[in-house]
């Protein structure tokens, strides 16, 4: 293990962009046995309850999967960030059916494992000020390593350093951001616009008023950052939010 995490810190230590230091991460993830890695941040008050913005994210985890979790606001149940909020102990996690799980956060559960997230460790990080930082390693099946405690070791003095290099080398705009987080209904509303559908069809195929349909597109331009429905469309099909 020492071996492996020296290798890491040496990799880095010579890293200077977001690729470099993607490739890092996945030799590290790999020779743990973890396959998967997504180094999540952004600065926001220590005491708050969850998530208050959408964070920066780079990694090799299923974008498909990142979209359908922010776009079905996963991470206001999920109970590995609520542990991460609320500890800076390393969370390790399975997807196993737990019977301290609500039906919602089994459901996360059984969606992750379909996107080779079925076992994992993550580690919280709290930086200078507000930055926090979560480093995850995630694997297709769970299987107990033989030492357990020193892998925990591994990956948190591992994590520390992949904090600490994102901190001074990777400028905000050279990381992929994580897809914005829409409302179900706003995501149907763009669903039956990218069909063509009038504000009044919709308004009547999903059974609330014409005013209401505005209300949601307009609210979802502005998730977007966009200016006209028809960017919305675009922006929604991009990130895997809709399939028209």
């Amino acid at each position: 293990m020492r071996e492996i995490l020296e290798k890491l810190r040496s990799d880095l230590a010579t890293a200077a962009v977001g690729p470099d230091v993607e490739a890092a991460l996945a030799a590290f993830a790999l020779s743990l046995g973890y396959p998967y890695f997504q180094v999540a941040w952004l600065r926001q008050p220590l005491a708050a309850a969850g998530i208050v913005e959408t964070p920066t994210m780079i990694g090799n985890i299923s974008e498909e999967w990142w979209g359908r979790y922010w776009q079905r606001r996963y991470h206001e149940d999920d109970c590995v960030v609520r542990s991460c909020l609320a500890s800076v102990l390393p969370v390790v996690w399975d997807g196993r059916p737990g019977q301290d799980l609500s039906d919602r956060q089994r459901r996360i559960a059984r969606e992750a494992s379909r996107y080779g997230l079925a076992a994992g460790i993550s580690v919280p990080i709290r930086g200078p000020t507000t930055l926090f930082t979560v480093v995850t390693f995630a694997r297709f099946q769970d299987a107990e390593p033989a030492d357990l405690p020193q892998l925990i070791d591994t990956v948190t003095l591992g994590a520390l350093a992949v904090a600490e290099c994102l901190a001074t080398r990777i400028a905000p705009g050279e990381a992929r951001p994580a897809p914005p987080a829409l409302k179900p209904v706003e995501c149907n509303c763009l669903l039956w616009a990218a069909r063509g559908k009038s504000t009044a069809e919709i308004g009547r195929i999903i059974g609330m008023p014409e005013r209401t349909v505005y209300f949601h597109v307009a609210n979802a331009m502005d998730s977007l950052g966009v200016a006209s429905r028809v960017q919305a469309v675009a922006e929604a099909v991009k990130w895997g939010m809709i399939s028209p």
